[in-house]
């Protein structure tokens, strides 16, 4: 979902870069009409999916390529998965921090399509998110108990415009969020672009 209609081929990219052979669509929500809002957004595009199972990529998120493979193949009993953990990485200053969050981070999850659609549609934000485990407790499976197990799926992008400021926690250096992300390489410069769409 994007709002800044600049950030689309970032999403677009981020999609297109998936591995595994399942069958999938790409349900894009450019932004919801004047007074609209991003819960809004998101069940618009739930009303749009056609497939099995909904994951959101938020136009300010870096996606790992494998994040849709690992997540269809320990959800196959459709259960909900999700992953504690991400980082913070600030495009400006090209530093990072990690974050390790009590329960699974919404932009972490894949959730079985009739799951999404049973929690009220207007419900925002982390309401949602704690409506959709709470309902469904006994079927939210998670990669590891402890943190360092959970598998990194994405990263928030501090970019300087995002409705929270998490740009005096990104101290750290990228070494490590580096080795967890085999697109480093590719990824890092289309971000340093992204600063320019922004």
């Amino acid at each position: 979902m994007t709002n800044r209609p600049r950030f689309a081929p970032w999403v677009a990219w981020n999609y297109a870069k998936q591995t595994g052979t399942v069958e999938r669509e790409l349900v894009t929500v450019q932004g919801a009409p004047e007074g609209g809002t991003l819960t809004a957004d998101r069940a618009r595009a739930l009303e749009l999916a056609t497939g099995s199972h909904v994951a959101w990529f938020d136009d300010d998120d870096w996606q790992h390529p494998q994040r849709l493979e690992l997540s269809l193949e320990l959800g196959q009993d459709l259960g909900i998965v999700g992953s504690r953990r991400a980082f913070y990485y600030d495009i400006r200053s090209q530093r990072c921090a990690p974050y390790v969050g009590e329960d699974l981070i919404f932009n972490s999850l894949l959730v079985p399509i009739e799951l999404a659609r049973s929690v009220p549609a207007h419900l925002q934000g982390s309401a949602w998110r704690f409506a959709l485990l709470e309902q469904h407790r006994a079927r939210v499976q998670k990669f590891g108990v402890a943190p360092f197990r959970d598998p990194l799926l994405f990263v928030y992008l501090v970019h300087g415009k995002n409705n929270w400021n998490k740009s005096p926690n990104c101290t750290h250096g990228l070494g490590e969020l580096a080795q967890q992300m085999p697109d480093w390489a590719e990824s890092s410069r289309l971000i340093r672009e992204l600063e320019l769409w922004g």
